[in-house]
């Protein structure tokens, strides 16, 4: 659990230092739009659907982490974070027709975000700004057992746009600039698209895990115990960790699956009471990969 732990410890600390909420009203106030305001009348009534359990799972790595599955379940991209200030990180593939881990990448820019957009693409954002309007982001293509590096765009050429600017989430969409998190009640961090842009993700180190709706122009749903979101390759569906905690280590963990276009929460049953963190769910939702409190990578398959 020290891994883990000491993560969690690096992310609060981090934002700490940040501009207090008041400041936040004011630096980050849009050009154009509402500055929006939590309200709980958005907010979906979801249903809870089936728990589904781990079935076929394998050990991929060891002293990796942040697992990004493919569409299809049968890669995942694996992170290894730089020894030291100053050094590369490494960027790694397991593929179950190979069953073996591939170097992909190591060099400065590699980060542990990486999202696939089909089964032969996915990109990474850079390390030095992940989050923010003038980051990149670097795409890859998959070319039978080889990735190919393809080409280096800047993040602010999506047609939704999405950034992290101090304690607050930016959408930017159709000329409109926009202040879609409540900075009167909470600080955010790492806003992600959907692929079918219906929906936005982002943290709040109090609120958790925060679900826009684009639509609906609203937050719709939260899980104060939410962390590490990730939707599916789709859009469909979105993964995260509900995470307890005895103020320094990880005590309970649980992997919560929304339906997105049911409305639905189904839970992975865990009876292990495993740490189980930074899942990635395949399109249809029939794989899982996800990182463990000793640095280890699984890749299991998902059933009733």
């Amino acid at each position: 659990m020290k891994t883990i732990s000491i993560m969690i410890m690096s992310v609060v600390a981090a934002f700490f230092v940040m501009p207090t909420l008041a400041q936040a009203q004011y630096t980050v106030e849009p050009r154009n739009g509402d500055l929006l305001r939590l309200d709980s009348a958005n907010f979906w009534h979801v249903t809870t659907g089936e728990t589904l359990r781990l079935e076929q799972r394998e050990k991929i790595a060891e002293d990796v982490d942040s697992p990004s599955i493919s569409p299809d379940g049968k890669r995942v991209i694996v992170h290894r974070k730089p020894e030291a200030v100053g050094q590369p990180g490494k960027l790694f593939q397991w593929a179950d027709a190979e069953r073996t881990v591939t170097l992909l990448r190591e060099d400065l820019d590699v980060s542990n975000y990486v999202t696939w957009t089909d089964n032969d693409r996915f990109f990474m954002r850079e390390q030095q700004a992940p989050f923010f309007e003038h980051g990149k982001k670097l795409n890859f293509a998959v070319e039978g057992r080889r990735t190919h590096f393809r080409s280096r765009r800047a993040i602010n050429e999506n047609a939704v746009l999405v950034y992290q600017m101090e304690d607050a989430i930016i959408m930017k969409r159709e000329n409109v600039i926009q202040v879609i998190s409540d900075v009167t009640r909470d600080r955010y961090f790492s806003p992600i698209v959907s692929a079918d842009e219906n929906f936005i993700v982002f943290v709040g180190l109090t609120s958790g895990v925060n679900l826009f709706d684009i639509a609906q122009n609203a937050v719709v749903y939260q899980d104060s115990l939410g962390a590490y979101p990730s939707f599916s390759a789709d859009g469909r569906y979105l993964i995260y960790t509900q995470a307890r905690d005895d103020g320094h280590v990880l005590t309970q963990t649980d992997t919560i699956l929304i339906d997105l276009h049911h409305q639905r929460v189904i839970r992975v049953a865990n009876p292990e009471q495993e740490i189980r963190v930074r899942a990635t769910i395949s399109r249809d939702a029939s794989y899982m990969a996800f990182e463990t409190a000793s640095g280890e990578v699984f890749r299991a398959k998902l059933a009733l």
